[in-house]
């Protein structure tokens, strides 16, 4: 299983992974399952596909205590981390031009 390193806005370098279980909670969060989420904004599906890459590693992180923690500056390099460990293509976001 494929593994991606990224530094959110707090310094601390995570591991995304994603697992059954990120894959629930993303589902939880955004009403549809993974394999939809190029259907989505990919502004609206960046964090919650970052935090359910993440959840392996953290799981007490909350969805909105990892938003604060995201750049709108970084949200290219976090598409292209999720696109990499999880094979999904994300819809190009605005900031992508």
């Amino acid at each position: 299983m494929d593994v991606v390193a990224i530094t959110l806005g707090d310094g601390k370098e995570r591991h995304l992974k994603m697992t059954m279980l990120g894959m629930k909670r993303f589902k939880e969060a955004m009403g549809v399952p993974v394999s939809e989420a190029a259907k989505l904004p990919a502004d609206d599906v960046a964090g919650a596909m970052c935090w359910a890459c993440l959840v392996w590693e953290e799981p007490t992180l909350t969805l909105d205590s990892m938003l604060a923690m995201i750049d709108v500056r970084q949200l290219n390099d976090i598409m292209k981390a999720i696109t990499e460990v999880t094979n999904l293509p994300l819809a190009d976001s605005p900031t992508n031009g």
